[in-house]
């Protein structure tokens, strides 16, 4: 793999220029799962690997705590200068009257460069016992109504997460071999209503 560039970083440069952009207070509320979760506990700041990722997830946990925490990180990123991902029918915030399963998730672009975007979720609730079922919680903010998307398989990353420097944490390697295929929860998915599941 080619040395970082201007228009390649690495994970922990990833890892960290996330974490400063979060709200101290919220930052331990946040738990980075996907690959850049993978790639900054085996790469850290390798400058011969950069990363590839398109999106960033960063997990809300608890549940209890995920859409509030999810609305103040949103509006300081926003006033910050960072932009909502609009790409396709679901990139425009909703409101009041929008329905749950018509909103899009909170995907939030930063500021002068292209690469990768955040993509908030949230932790799953006590009773979720694991299962693939898509759950939405409703995230209201001054730039319009978003969704929160979880899994019951997530609790799995909630599990002794790692700590970074910077305050957040992330999901251990070997949980996230555990967990399947993250693409159900995708922006396009959720026009298919809150009862989709997710592959295998």
């Amino acid at each position: 793999m080619p040395n970082p560039d201007n228009n390649e970083l690495t994970p922990a440069q990833v890892m960290e220029q996330v974490a400063r952009a979060i709200p101290e207070a919220c930052r331990s509320n946040v738990i980075i799962i996907g690959s850049l979760a993978a790639g900054y506990h085996f790469f850290g700041n390798d400058q011969s690997k950069a990363i590839r990722t398109k999106d960033v997830d960063a997990m809300f946990s608890p549940h209890a705590m995920a859409a509030g925490a999810a609305r103040e990180v949103t509006e300081t990123l926003l006033a910050a200068d960072w932009t909502v991902r609009r790409e396709g029918e679901f990139g425009e915030p909703g409101d009041a009257s929008t329905p749950d399963d018509q909103l899009p998730l909170v995907r939030l672009k930063p500021p002068h460069q292209a690469q990768w975007f955040l993509e908030l979720m949230s932790a799953p609730g006590a009773y979720s016992d694991g299962e693939l079922i898509k759950k939405l919680d409703r995230v209201e903010t001054q730039a319009g109504h978003f969704a929160l998307c979880s899994f019951g398989f997530l609790g799995l990353a909630e599990h002794v997460p790692l700590a970074t420097e910077w305050g957040v944490r992330y999901a251990r390697p070997e949980i996230s071999t555990r967990l399947p295929r993250r693409s159900a929860h995708r922006l396009g998915n959720l026009k298919k209503g809150g009862a989709t599941t997710a592959p295998g």
